[in-house]
């Protein structure tokens, strides 16, 4: 099997993580009796097949949010589980939007980038559920900001939380402008949940790789200066966005419904 953007690495015990060229990262997390992929990434190659690679227990698919560098390969599933807030953020994705963000983070776009199918059956996410796997549970937790339907994954037996992009170092709160601050206020408080949980795990897998343990409290303390009007705003290019950012120490983060994403032509991503 080629899988040329997807790099594999085994975190924990029954856990990989699987870096997609740098556009994001997934997880595969084994219990006795069954498996989860946790998020589709962008959907450059075949999942299943690599799925299988990495373990033979039955799985299903759970996603973090519905963006397109997470959701981006969902089509080449039958069934997925996803909150309800981010449904169709999901189904709007398509293969045009796939291969754009693509050639926004990597300069080219990878070639034969499946289609996929129809859009998969969803079983609806909620807040507080448990999946159990066998002698290994994930606890879902709510965690809306990012997006609306933005969740995570706290896997108390091997002390891991699976973050998707709530607690990023580069933060986005997708929110319009009158909703920002109460947007921005109900996903701090989000964050402090995360954060007195802290004895519960010792990793943070990210939507983008492993989370320096030090982001909850420099989030928190970037929130709380916007909200407070103490941290001021720039409008800059970072990564692929175009946007005003708000900086402290080693995070930033921005707020905007719709980011205006830059190019590599136009040499600001």
């Amino acid at each position: 099997m080629e899988q040329t953007l997807y790099r594999v690495e085994k975190i924990a015990d029954g856990t990989w993580h699987i870096d997609e060229g740098g556009l994001d990262a997934l997880y595969v997390v084994e219990g006795t009796d069954r498996a989860v992929l946790i998020d589709t990434g962008s959907g450059t190659g075949d999942l299943d097949a690599l799925v299988r690679s990495l373990t033979e227990k039955p799985y299903e698919v759970y996603l973090t949010h519905g963006h397109v560098d997470h959701a981006g390969g969902i089509r080449q599933f039958a069934r997925a589980h996803l909150h309800p807030g981010d449904i169709e953020l999901a189904r709007s994705i398509t293969l045009e939007g796939r291969q754009a963000y693509a050639e926004s983070v990597c300069g080219h776009v990878p070639e034969k980038m499946p289609a996929g199918g129809a859009f998969p059956v969803i079983e609806p996410l909620y807040d507080g559920e448990k999946v159990d796997l066998g002698g290994r549970t994930l606890e879902v937790m709510a965690t809306p900001g990012h997006t609306a339907g933005s969740v995570c994954f706290l896997d108390r037996d091997r002390r891991i939380l699976f973050a998707g992009d709530t607690l990023q170092g580069l933060e986005l709160i997708c929110a319009p402008g009158e909703d920002r601050k109460a947007v921005l206020a109900t996903w701090m408080h989000k964050v402090e949940e995360l954060k007195a949980l802290h004895t519960e795990y010792d990793q943070i897998a990210g939507g983008h790789g492993a989370v320096d343990d030090a982001n909850p409290d420099n989030l928190l303390a970037l929130g709380r200066g916007i909200l407070e009007g103490t941290v001021p705003g720039e409008e800059e290019d970072i990564h692929i966005f175009h946007a005003t950012f708000y900086h402290y120490g080693p995070v930033c983060l921005m707020m905007d419904e719709k980011p205006q994403i830059v190019t590599k032509e136009e040499g600001t991503a």
